[in-house]
């Protein structure tokens, strides 16, 4: 899960006009950049947080209702609108693995910082948002988006089980070392 401080704005903006609106009313309620906002509810909708329901109407899952609950709450602990909060990034894998590690056991100081810093955690125990990310960690369920790139990759794949020599010679087929 990736939320950034413009998801965060856009999944709060969405609670609080109600189902079904259009990129165009979240946009101006949002008061953010026209042009972010449909890319913005791609990502959430490919995160399982939003869904389409018409050609350009939009609303949140149960996922979604859960982590607009939980921007609201950190809205509340950090007292900052997401635009205000000093990371661009309020949630990534590193705070999900902290979140799943606070709610199971001890917690590193570093780690301890950064769900501090979020909002999501507060004198070693998860606040009331850093449980409703979890939740809504768990609840979603992402989608996957294959790129025309990619589909045409997977087209070159020979079929059956083979070797990495066998992926080298697909012309334009590269490794990643790392």
């Amino acid at each position: 899960m990736l939320l950034l401080k413009d998801h965060a704005e856009v999944l709060i903006t969405v609670e609080e006009l109600g189902a079904r609106e259009e990129a165009r009313e979240i946009a101006k309620e949002a008061e953010a950049i026209t042009e972010i906002i449909p890319q913005r509810l791609l990502e959430l909708e490919l995160q399982g947080l939003m869904e389409r329901v018409g050609p350009n109407e939009w609303e949140l899952t149960d996922a979604g209702k859960t982590a607009a609950k939980a921007v609201a709450e950190t809205v509340d602990i950090l007292e900052q609108p997401p635009q205000e909060w000093t990371h661009d990034r309020w949630v990534g894998s590193d705070t999900i693995l902290a979140l799943k590690h606070s709610a199971l056991s001890f917690v590193p100081e570093r780690w301890e910082e950064l769900l501090n810093e979020r909002g999501l955690s507060e004198d070693g125990e998860l606040t009331k948002a850093g449980e409703l990310v979890l939740e809504a960690y768990f609840k979603a369920t992402p989608k996957l988006y294959v790129t025309q790139d990619v589909a045409g990759r997977i087209a070159k794949l020979p079929p059956g089980p083979g070797t990495l020599k066998n992926l080298h010679q697909i012309p334009g087929n590269y490794r990643h070392s790392r």
